[in-house]
């Protein structure tokens, strides 16, 4: 996430669940590096399930501050509730350029 903003709708990472049921939304962010001026501490990166419709809607969000340690994990998880079979993406942004740069894993799982 060297870039404010990430998408899995546009980068082709989307869940398609064909059964509803309750979703959770569960990983990990940190940071892996940063630039010479970097803020003292990363932003909290927002994160947002979204459903495939017109229009796309949100099914949960979750938001997680990463460590100022390099390359020490923090996890986090969402409860969204239960959803309808359809097909779901993953956005991740944060405010502002913070001169960190971040990763994050997760998964989006529904029974």
């Amino acid at each position: 996430m060297n870039l404010r903003y990430v998408s899995g709708k546009a980068n082709g990472v989307t869940y398609t669940f064909g059964t509803g049921g309750t979703m959770t939304f569960a990983g990990d962010v940190w940071a892996y590096s940063k630039d010479p001026w970097a803020l003292p501490s990363p932003y909290t990166i927002q994160m947002r399930v979204y459903r495939m419709s017109f229009p796309d809607q949100i099914a949960c969000s979750a938001s997680r501050t990463p460590s100022s340690t390099l390359n020490v994990k923090r996890s986090f998880t969402a409860d969204c509730g239960t959803e309808p079979a359809d097909t779901y993406y993953i956005v991740a942004y944060t405010t502002e350029d913070d001169g960190w740069n971040k990763k994050g894993a997760g998964t989006l799982k529904m029974p």
